[in-house]
């Protein structure tokens, strides 16, 4: 069994498991689809809270040199959830939105797998890997999308899987990419309002 894809109820069963600080991380996740490295090093000032969708702007430098850097638009669930975790902190977290190590927010992630119990693993793999790894929440984003029916040039955009224009291919306007996004942000919820 390799690694699956997990569904609303899901989630929600998990994120009752998760301190403030990982709700804000899973749901903004969950909500962008982008890659956990690159969001843990997310700036305040690198994050709009105040419009609407909200939006993040990851910084080429959050990549090590693997893709460039974007914006990535997410839900209301993500702002109250951020704002939550901003309200609360305690400490000296360097500006950073989320102020937590990856390998910090995959211990939280497999403790409230543990707890919801989800906690299944891939015994075909000598690691025994969690079927539910953090990086699910990634597939969750891209398969709700996809079959809520956005194109892939935006999807790909959103994700950090940049084409390349130099073999023919657009690249999204960003007003284009917003708009996209706002037709199809209800396939990413994890909550209904």
């Amino acid at each position: 069994m390799s690694d699956q894809i997990l569904i609303r109820e899901q989630f929600r069963k998990i994120i009752e498991y998760l301190p403030i600080q990982g709700k804000a991380v899973t749901l903004f996740l969950a909500n962008t689809g982008a890659r956990t490295g690159a969001i843990l090093q997310l700036r305040i000032s690198d994050v709009n809270l105040d419009v609407d969708p909200a939006y993040a702007d990851i910084q080429d430098k959050y990549f090590m040199g693997m893709t460039g850097g974007r914006r990535v638009y997410f839900n209301r669930e993500s702002v109250d959830a951020i704002n939550n975790w901003l309200k609360t902190r305690e400490g000296d977290y360097n500006d950073l939105v989320f102020g937590i190590k990856s390998s910090s927010f995959s211990k939280m992630w497999n403790r409230a797998l543990e707890k919801a119990g989800l906690d299944e693993r891939d015994e075909t793999s000598k690691q025994r890997f969690h079927v539910y790894h953090v990086h699910t929440i990634r597939k969750f984003f891209f398969t709700q999308m996809k079959k809520s029916g956005m194109h892939m040039i935006f999807l790909n955009h959103l994700m950090g899987r940049h084409v390349d224009a130099s073999k023919g291919m657009d690249i999204p306007a960003e007003e284009s990419v917003r708009e996209e996004y706002i037709k199809h942000r209800d396939a990413v919820k994890i909550y209904e309002d």
